[in-house]
């Protein structure tokens, strides 16, 4: 069941970011690059749909897959917050700020950073949301 609850997750929110993942690379909006020494962080925060909170309450497996989207990852929560707040604002995602979270996920920032070229990191490889922000 855990298995089909993420594939499910996956594809839903590979096919809400299909159109926003390349306007991103072609040169739209990026998201704001993290200031500061990353070997401090403790955290690694990401933005996605807020229909993932659902699964979470009900203590199921939900896990972002990189190689289905970009997913910029922060090491703080509002600089996760402000990046998702410009990317809909300039409409490089769909909807509005209510209908996303942001969320803690699973794994050291050693782990599953890489660096972009435009600024800012992205998630390495497939990682488990533990829980969001409010």
């Amino acid at each position: 069941m855990r298995g089909i609850v993420t594939g499910l997750c996956v594809l839903a929110f590979s096919w809400v970011l299909a159109g926003c993942t390349s306007a991103t690379q072609q040169g739209g909006s990026m998201s704001p690059t993290l200031k500061g020494d990353v070997s401090q962080c403790e955290d690694v925060y990401v933005y996605a749909p807020a229909v993932y909170v659902i699964p979470l309450t009900n203590d199921q497996l939900v896990a972002l897959d990189p190689l289905a989207n970009d997913f910029p990852i922060f090491c703080e929560p509002a600089a996760a917050q402000a990046a998702l707040a410009q990317e809909i604002a300039a409409k490089n995602l769909p909807g509005t700020v209510e209908e996303w979270k942001v969320y803690r996920v699973y794994g050291s920032w050693e782990d599953l950073a890489t660096p972009r070229s435009a600024g800012g990191y992205l998630l390495s490889k497939p990682a488990e949301l533990v829980d969001w922000v409010n």
